[in-house]
C-alpha cells in the first residue's frame, strides 16, 4: 500500500511442510520507501485485485534477497542480534571463554544454570569486587529486588581474654 507500514513485521503464516512465511513491509520495493515508481505500485494493486499476484511475487523473489542481505548486515554489527539463537553466537563463546565455561566438557556442571553465570560474566571477569555487583548477581539469580548496605559501624565487646594488654614497662 501507498501508505506507511505501523510495524516491521506484517503477518507470519505457517503452512503445511512449508517453511515460515513472513510478511513485512520493510525495505520492499514499492511503497513510499521503496526504489519504484509509484505507478508500478499502482498497477501491482490492480493486478492484485484482478487475483494476478504473479508480478508481485516476482517482486518478492528481490525484496526476500534483499531483506536475507540485510539482516545478515545488521546481525554482525549488532551485538544483541547474535542472541537469538545464543547456543551458537561467537558473543557467547567469548563469554564462556570469559566465565572458563568455553569447554563443552566444562558446560551445564554447576548447581546453577550456565545463562545465569553468562548474564554475570562482566561481574565474575571484573577482578574488583563490589557491594553493587554482589547485589546484582543476587537479583540475577533469584529474580527479586535486594537492597544491601555496607559498612554498618557498631561497637563490638571484645572478650577479655581476646584483648591485648600493654604491660607496665611497655613490653606485652
Amino acid at each position: 500500500t501507498p501508505l506507511f507500514p505501523t510495524s516491521q513485521i506484517e503477518n507470519l503464516r505457517e503452512e503445511p511442510g512449508q517453511p515460515l512465511i513472513l510478511d513485512t513491509p520493510m525495505f520492499g520495493l514499492g511503497g513510499p520507501d521503496g526504489p519504484l515508481p509509484y505507478a508500478y505500485q499502482e498497477w501491482l494493486q490492480q493486478r492484485a485485485r484482478a487475483k494476478d499476484h504473479a508480478p508481485a511475487e516476482f517482486l518478492d523473489l528481490f525484496q526476500h534477497r534483499l531483506l536475507s542481505l540485510l539482516y545478515k548486515v545488521m546481525r554482525k554489527h549488532r551485538i544483541a542480534l547474535g542472541f537469538v539463537t545464543p547456543g551458537a553466537s561467537p558473543v557467547q563463546a567469548q563469554l564462556r571463554a570469559l566465565t572458563g565455561l568455553l569447554p563443552k566438557a566444562l558446560q551445564e556442571r554447576q548447581a546453577v544454570p550456565d545463562c545465569a553465570v553468562l548474564a554475570c560474566t562482566a561481574l565474575f571477569a571484573d577482578g574488583r569486587r563490589s557491594l553493587a555487583g554482589f547485589a546484582a548477581i543476587v537479583r540475577e539469580q533469584f529474580a527479586m529486588p535486594v537492597e544491601l548496605s555496607a559498612y554498618e559501624g557498631a561497637w563490638r565487646e571484645i572478650p577479655p581474654a581476646s584483648r591485648s594488654v600493654i604491660k607496665p614497662g611497655g613490653r606485652n
